[in-house]
């Protein structure tokens, strides 16, 4: 995307830290304890979770409250749930708004926030909607 580093070499980091702090690194462990800050890794793979599920980390947003890994079918049916408070389908804003799911798992799993709400059996709002992917 046009980060100066491969992303080998900020994942590697990325590990190299996370033993440090014996677990999921923070963006602010990041900045205190790597060789690169936070902000390579949202220049090149979007978000800092997004960084951290390419690495292979768990994330809020792809687990359940008691750490079970979040189906297809409930990311789906938050998306339908979303309904009750809208009346249509939701923006990826109103989606974060109204659920404890992170739009960029939906990303991950369906390519784009799109598509997860065609999958979930509805329209898509339009841009001129207040829609943003």
């Amino acid at each position: 995307m046009g980060s100066k580093y491969s992303d080998e070499e900020l994942l590697e980091e990325l590990h190299r830290v996370s033993e440090e702090v014996n677990g999921t690194p923070t963006s602010k462990d990041m900045n205190e304890l790597g060789e690169f800050s936070h902000g390579p890794y949202c220049r090149e793979f979007g978000t800092w979770s997004n960084a951290l599920e390419e690495a292979g980390f768990e994330t809020a947003g792809n687990r359940t409250h008691d750490g079970a890994k979040v189906s297809d079918e409930e990311l789906l049916e938050a998306i339908r749930s979303c309904v009750q408070y809208v009346g249509r389908a939701p923006t990826s804003r109103e989606f974060n708004a109204f659920t404890d799911h992170s739009v960029t798992t939906l990303q991950t799993r369906f390519d784009s926030f799109r598509d997860a709400v065609r999958k979930a059996g509805m329209e898509p709002v339009t841009s001129g909607e207040g829609f943003e992917d």
